[in-house]
């Protein structure tokens, strides 16, 4: 994932891309800089414990890029951990289930420049195939 892509994709400047893709790759955390993310500081120190840093970045990306909201996709059945459990991805919503947006995919570790549908889809279409070949 590039600032050009990501900035091409989110419609978005470069100069916020590049600032998507510091907090993406560690390079930035939100915390450090609490007046750029006051709704993340402020989330934040009401929690008992520290948020894991992807919860953190999620956070600050959805006040940066002004979605609504980080939401969690859920699969009945599987288990990604003991932590996540069936959350199998997390992704920033942005009232458009295909409209490009950042997402976590937890089963991977990797951060993805997609649409929730488009997700959803592959995933399934991946199942699929990976359930045949058995």
């Amino acid at each position: 994932m590039t600032t050009q892509q990501i900035a091409s994709h989110l419609g978005i400047s470069l100069r916020k891309a590049a600032i998507v893709l510091a907090l993406i790759r560690g390079q930035l955390d939100p915390l450090s800089y609490p007046s750029h993310f006051p709704e993340t500081d402020t989330w934040v120190h009401q929690c008992h414990y520290l948020p894991r840093q992807s919860e953190r970045v999620l956070s600050a990306l959805n006040e940066l890029l002004e979605m609504h909201g980080v939401e969690g996709l859920r699969i009945e059945g599987e288990h990604v951990d003991n932590y996540y459990y069936d959350i199998v991805a997390t992704y920033l919503n942005t009232g458009d289930s295909y409209a490009p947006t950042i997402l976590l995919d937890h089963e991977r570790n990797k951060w993805r420049l997609t649409s929730y549908g488009d997700f959803v889809e592959a995933r399934e279409q991946r199942v699929e195939e990976e359930a045949s070949e058995a």
